[in-house]
């Protein structure tokens, strides 16, 4: 009896794990140096809203399944508060913002839409993130 009670706790633990947590394996090296390619990461549900540095895990904007990137703004700042909160963040390098890139002085300060996030890689010579695709909606 008490191996059968056993069995079965460990029989839901897993499968309440399996349901629970989704791996997710990184590509390429946009998110160099934290992660890098091939790496696995289990990711949780989001309970909550997302916060400024939180890692994210969504639909690929362009279609070609999921990608990871970190939260960069939040909804209802405008691009020169993201600008300047990656200007002064000391681990960061400098983010280049020309007439191509999403919220560039060229193209005035736009306000993130609410349920909008501004997502980057952390290797950001090397990501295809909100710089180029706009800001992601939340899901």
């Amino acid at each position: 009896m008490r191996r059968r009670r056993l069995a079965l706790l460990l029989i839901t633990a897993v499968l309440g794990a399996a349901l629970y947590f989704r791996p997710y394996q990184v590509q390429g090296s946009s998110m160099e140096p934290v992660y890098f390619d091939g790496d696995w990461v289990l990711s949780v549900p989001l309970w909550g809203e997302p916060e400024r540095g939180d890692l994210v895990i969504f639909g690929a904007p362009d279609g070609s399944g999921r990608s990871m990137k970190r939260i960069a703004g939040l909804p209802g700042e405008s691009a020169q508060t993201i600008w300047q909160s990656l200007a002064s963040s000391p681990e960061r390098p400098s983010v280049e913002t020309s007439t191509t890139i999403w919220g560039s002085e060229s193209e005035g300060p736009p306000d993130l839409p609410q349920g909008s996030y501004f997502l980057l890689g952390d290797h950001l010579a090397d990501s295809i993130d909100s710089r180029h695709c706009g800001p992601v909606q939340h899901a």
